[in-house]
C-alpha cells in the first residue's frame, strides 16, 4: 500500500503545471483590450517602470502576475491591477509573458 500512495502522489505532482513550467508566449502576442488609465492618485506623484510577468491563458485572460523588476515599489500594486485588466489575443496554449508598464505624469 505504501508504494501505491507514492505512485498516486507522483502522478498528481506530474499533472500539475505551474506557471514556471509554461512556455514563453510567441512574439506575435498582442494586447486585444487595453484598460483606460484610471489609476488613482498616489500619495506622492511618482514616475517609473514596472516589469511584470504573467500567464496568458487560451482565452486571452491574464493570471499569476508577478513583479520582475521595478523602479519604484509604490507603483507595483497598480501595475498588477492594470495587467490583470488587460486581455490578449488568445494564444494556441497558455504561456508566460513579460511586459513593462511605464508610469508617467502628464
Amino acid at each position: 500500500m505504501k508504494h501505491a500512495s507514492a505512485l498516486v502522489c507522483a502522478l498528481l505532482a506530474a499533472s500539475v503545471v505551474g506557471a514556471a513550467d509554461l512556455p514563453r508566449c510567441e512574439k506575435s502576442l498582442k494586447v486585444a483590450q487595453l484598460p483606460e488609465a484610471d489609476y488613482p492618485p498616489l500619495d506622492h506623484m511618482v514616475e517609473g517602470t514596472v516589469l511584470v510577468e504573467f500567464t496568458v491563458d487560451v482565452g486571452g485572460q491574464v493570471s499569476d502576475a508577478t513583479i520582475v523588476e521595478t523602479s519604484n515599489r509604490r507603483l507595483n500594486d497598480e501595475a498588477l491591477r492594470q495587467i490583470g485588466r488587460m486581455r490578449f489575443t488568445p494564444p494556441q496554449q497558455a504561456c508566460r509573458h513579460q511586459m513593462p508598464l511605464k508610469f508617467q505624469l502628464k
